[in-house]
């Protein structure tokens, strides 16, 4: 196919490319008035039968959009070309930017060519993966009684048993269940549904908010204390959300944890049947857990070496676009000890895992 553009090379740098096309006035006056021309033997007018309008009339009702259609399809059809013609492979990103806006058609005169560049990076050569040249080590762990006595410890610390204290002089800590008595005004106001009777948290229990238990811990039974209270504007309760609030508690009952030293009994507490129930959830869990871990450590190990057989160039648009999604994903203390360097090699070694598992798919390969 003939070339109706002329292309030079501007950029070549590891796998970004740039290059300026440059199409020539006549050419789009050419298509710009052929256009015009199908308009004007298919548009209908007021006054005017189909196929009747002046192509003056039609250049002045509707030049504009024509023209902006006409560049729009020259720019794609002299990109397509040239790529297609290049055989560049796969580009990753591609993006146009117009340099010189012709006159085409235009009241003020004719003159000026289209000038535009075309921005791409290319997609890298990824090499076919071996399946044969993989060993991977399937481990297996068997659940030993060691395993289940501590998964069952687990479960005692998770789903304690309370029994109420039974010293006047214990205080309130952490761990404690607390039965208090509650009441909250706003400026004075009383908040409608901000009062409660029996209500009953665990201290450190992520029920309330911490500035709430610390006022509450080394409380004794009976005793009443007033405070302030500062909520966030995002907390899950409209009613103190964004509002500094007076408090007045009254702390009525503790209960302290309990060791169950009786697995029936333990198992009865935790929704179980029997201890034998309980022993049977505890092997199976384990296993699951175990199996979850293998296939992980299996992943790695696949990771690591499909890792080693690619270390070349990866797209710079796309580690980019994967540093912000790290960047969202880790909290800002991970964030700093990782630094802007460790972002971007993880991003790179994202990138690279992900344009081989693109291969592995492509090839129809079972790993």
């Amino acid at each position: 196919m003939q070339r109706f553009y002329v292309v030079k090379e501007i950029l070549s740098d590891k796998l970004k490319r740039v290059y300026e096309f440059t199409i020539g006035n006549e050419y789009l006056e050419q298509k710009v008035d052929g256009r015009l021309r199908e308009v004007a033997a298919n548009v209908r007018m007021d006054g005017f039968r189909k196929g009747k309008v002046s192509l003056d009339l039609v250049r002045r009702s509707c030049g504009e959009d024509v023209i902006r259609e006409v560049l729009s399809e020259v720019v794609d059809d002299a990109s397509s070309q040239f790529m297609k013609e290049s055989g560049f492979g796969d580009v990753v990103t591609s993006e146009v930017r117009v340099t010189s806006h012709p006159k085409v058609c235009s009241t003020e005169g004719k003159g000026g060519d289209l000038v535009y560049e075309l921005q791409f990076e290319l997609m890298p050569e990824i090499p076919s993966i071996n399946p044969e040249e993989i060993a991977l080590k399937e481990m297996e762990a068997e659940v030993g009684q060691e395993d289940v006595d501590k998964f069952i410890g687990e479960l005692r610390t998770r789903y304690p048993s309370f029994v109420a204290s039974d010293s006047p002089k214990r205080r309130a800590s952490a761990g404690d269940k607390v039965v208090i008595d509650y009441h909250s005004s706003f400026k004075g106001k009383a908040l409608r549904g901000g009062s409660a009777k029996g209500f009953v948290a665990v201290l450190g229990g992520s029920h309330l908010p911490k500035e709430f238990e610390d006022e509450i811990t080394g409380m004794k039974v009976g005793d009443t204390k007033e405070f302030k209270l500062g909520f966030p504007s995002d907390y899950s309760m409209r009613l103190f959300a964004g509002k500094e609030v007076e408090m007045s508690v009254k702390l009525v009952g503790i209960m302290v944890p309990q060791d169950i030293g009786d697995r029936e009994e333990l198992a009865k507490s935790c929704g179980f049947g029997c201890a034998d129930d309980m022993v049977n959830f505890a092997t199976e869990s384990l296993k699951g857990r175990f199996a979850f871990m293998s296939d992980a450590l299996m992943r790695k190990e696949l990771f690591d070496h499909m890792e080693a057989i690619y270390q070349g160039q990866v797209p710079e648009s796309v580690v980019s676009q994967e540093s912000t999604r790290i960047r969202r994903e880790l909290d800002p203390s991970k964030l700093e000890a990782m630094g802007e360097d460790g972002v971007l090699k993880e991003a790179e070694r994202r990138v690279r895992l992900g344009m081989l598992l693109m291969k592995v798919s492509q090839d129809k390969i079972s790993l």
